[in-house]
């Protein structure tokens, strides 16, 4: 076991690097702190009790006038969120995890629970401005 209790950690790591958003938390608290960051969009995490600094995070995030927390489940910490948004769980989509040393491993749908409810990538694209494509269109 280690401390980092996200599957998918090194694969979102990736991704931002990829992205040219490669920073650190005490980077985005500084930034929060003065004030610098007007719109925060927060996502996750899926299961809540091993993150028992929530509630210390979401005070932080309060300071930003504009947030949007995309969860699969609500907390009350997160009831200061312009709006909340709600996810799929990891059951109830298709993708892959990279672990800790970047195995990339591939899970599939076992069933879905809320049918409104949007994976991170369809709510990027929402986010974005453009439209989730029709049931079988490619993203």
């Amino acid at each position: 076991m280690r401390g980092d209790r996200n599957p998918n950690t090194k694969g979102l790591q990736d991704i931002l690097k990829k992205s040219g958003l490669v920073t650190d938390w005490a980077d985005l608290e500084s930034r929060i702190s003065s004030g610098k960051i007007k719109a925060l969009i927060v996502a996750g995490p899926e299961v809540q009790e091993f993150y028992t600094d929530i509630p210390e995070k979401a005070q932080l995030f309060k300071r930003v006038p504009n947030v949007i927390w995309l969860t699969t489940n609500p907390n009350d910490a997160f009831a200061g969120a312009k709006y909340q948004i709600p996810l799929k769980t990891f059951v109830e989509k298709d993708g892959t995890f990279v672990n800790y040393e970047g195995k990339a491993q591939k899970i599939q749908k076992m069933r879905i629970v809320v049918s409104q409810a949007l994976t991170l990538s369809e709510a990027m694209v929402l986010l974005s401005g453009k439209d989730i494509p029709v049931l079988g269109e490619a993203l």
